[in-house]
């Protein structure tokens, strides 16, 4: 996952927001299934009116779902509009992954 994106804003100020990720589960089994929360912080010291989130599995983790519903393509999951974010504000996306037969550590 991308630590950090540069949001669209059609001001002049800065814009900053960062990006967390964290799974339910360390070890498990293939066809298990965990879930990822993902934090989405607005730091910067304007409203950002839209938020692209971009985010990778590891190699031997499928997609299955997430809210808000997401675009795939191959290895990447793509949120296109998580705003707007007001200062200081936070969005959480909530992300569904299967462990593959090989099996992965999270």
């Amino acid at each position: 996952m991308q630590d950090t994106q540069t949001p669209k804003n059609s001001s002049s100020q800065e814009t900053n927001i960062s990006v967390t990720k964290v799974g339910d589960v360390t070890k498990a089994a293939p066809s298990t299934l965990v879930k990822f929360k993902i934090s989405v912080n607005n730091t910067s010291k304007c409203k950002l009116t839209q938020v692209v989130v971009k985010d990778e599995l590891p190699a031997g983790m499928t997609y299955k779902s997430s809210y808000p519903p997401a675009n795939t393509s191959i290895g990447a999951i793509i949120w296109n509009n998580v705003g707007p974010l007001d200062v200081d504000a936070c969005k959480t996306i909530k992300l569904v992954a299967e462990i593959g037969e090989n099996g992965y550590q999270v």
